[in-house]
């Protein structure tokens, strides 16, 4: 009997040490494929993602000016005198031939009615002449001496209506009235600028295309423009004149722009504008927002999306429960039964993801927020606009927005949100071998 007992103790003691060693064994194995896994496992970017559009792009000659106005005078005092009254201020509408302002006349009178005086005096000894010789009693150099005098009078006399008109001032054409230097009480001088004066019905835009440009320019050419001063409102205009020469200090050309006469009555003289001026259009073509364009070495790409199935994997949480199980020296090894052995994690299924491919494109025409394809892209194909410039050909991606991503990371602590961006560049950091693999099942 004791040595049967001996023998039992010795075949449980190996028994023991042989589940020992198969539970490290297994230990071991599960550390490896766990290891291998995290390796494999493929980082999904999130991306927005949209379809191309179709529609009409113009190409522009884009440029800023002020607006002119073609027909603008200054009006100046032809006399000097003192203003004794101003009947019109800045931003008053005159026509042609308002008085703006009085002058004192009282002088420039006194010397137009001596002059009328003589001048009758000089017609009466004219026809007193005239008719003398009709009759025989006088001499023809004695009547012509006497029309000579009165001709000379009356010059003298229409000189001083001319100065004493000029005491008037009066505007010289239709328009408004954009600045005033002249009041009452004020002498003024001969020459000196009172008035300034412009026609708002005659408002331009001269703008200086470079001259390589001159072969695209024609009369009537549309262009798009806008005014700091009136802001949501975008106006027409069209082109008058081209100057055939080319401005030899600048190289460039000036060109005349009128706008509609509907939009003239919102203008304003010298306002800043901002020209585009439509160089060329295309209709009906596939158009792709800029920002989602990716340029290589001098080449323009494009991250189109493929669908991808949808894949199955276990609970990485009940994963890493049994793992810490595994590790952990302190947990007993339990006996378990053979049917929950064979019993598979349950799977989970993850959302599908897609896989982006680099795209090679050509591009024509384009504006500040979209770009013509006309060559690479289809209708269907669905491209990235949003987080292309961290994708690699090939990788997988899911679709989301800006919204959704704000919504995901709200609820995280500032340190949980700096650990999950230091695990996705752990994981972008990966070679592309490992990019590849799938998720693994442990056993």
């Amino acid at each position: 009997m004791r040595i049967l007992a001996v023998l039992m103790t010795i075949s449980i003691s190996l028994v023991a040490l042989t589940g020992c060693s198969m539970q490290r064994g297994e230990k071991g194995k599960g550390e490896d494929f766990a290891k291998k896994d995290k390796e494999t496992k493929e980082l999904i970017v999130p991306v927005e993602a949209q379809l191309p559009e179709r529609g009409n792009i113009s190409s522009y000659f884009e440029t800023s000016t002020r607006i002119e106005a073609e027909v603008k005078v200054d009006i100046s005092s032809k006399s000097t005198a003192r203003c004794l009254q101003v009947f019109v201020d800045e931003g008053d509408i005159v026509t042609a031939g308002m008085v703006l302002a009085e002058l004192d006349k009282d002088e420039a009178q006194a010397n137009y009615n001596q002059s009328a005086v003589q001048a009758r005096q000089n017609e009466n000894s004219y026809k007193l002449a005239k008719r003398q010789h009709d009759q025989g009693l006088g001499a023809k150099m004695d009547m012509d001496d006497a029309k000579f005098i009165y001709d000379q009078s009356l010059a003298t006399l229409e000189t001083q209506k001319i100065q004493l008109d000029n005491l008037t001032i009066k505007a010289p054409i239709d328009g408004i009235i954009t600045s005033r230097a002249i009041q009452p009480g004020m002498l003024v001088s001969s020459g000196v600028i009172v008035y300034s004066m412009m026609d708002p019905n005659s408002y331009i835009l001269a703008i200086n295309p470079p001259e390589k440009e001159l072969s695209r320019l024609k009369i009537g050419q549309k262009a798009k423009v806008t005014v700091d001063a009136i802001p949501g409102k975008t106006f027409k205009a069209s082109i008058r004149r081209i100057n055939p020469s080319v401005d030899p200090l600048t190289g460039t050309i000036k060109v005349v722009l009128d706008f509609e006469d509907m939009d003239r009555s919102l203008l304003r003289e010298s306002a800043f504008t901002r020209v585009k001026l439509v160089m060329a259009t295309m209709n009906n073509v596939i158009l792709i927002p800029k920002e989602s364009i990716v340029e290589d070495n001098g080449q323009q790409y494009v991250y189109a999306l493929e669908a991808r199935e949808a894949k199955e994997v276990t609970d990485d949480a009940e994963e890493e429960k049994d793992e810490k199980k595994e590790s952990d020296p302190a947990v007993k090894i339990e006996v378990v039964d053979a049917a929950e052995e064979d019993t598979e994690a349950v799977p989970e299924v993850v959302e599908a993801v897609w896989t982006a491919k680099r795209v090679k494109i050509s591009t024509g025409l384009e504006d500040n927020e979209m770009v013509q394809v006309f060559m690479g892209l289809k209708d269907d194909m669905q491209i990235v606009v949003n987080g292309q410039h961290s994708l690699k050909d090939g990788a997988g991606v899911k679709i989301t927005s800006m919204e959704s991503e704000i919504d995901d990371t709200a609820s995280l602590t500032a340190d949980e949100a700096l650990a999950k961006a230091k695990e996705k560049r752990e994981q972008g950091g990966e070679d592309d071998e490992s990019k590849g693999g799938g998720r693994h099942r442990k056993f």
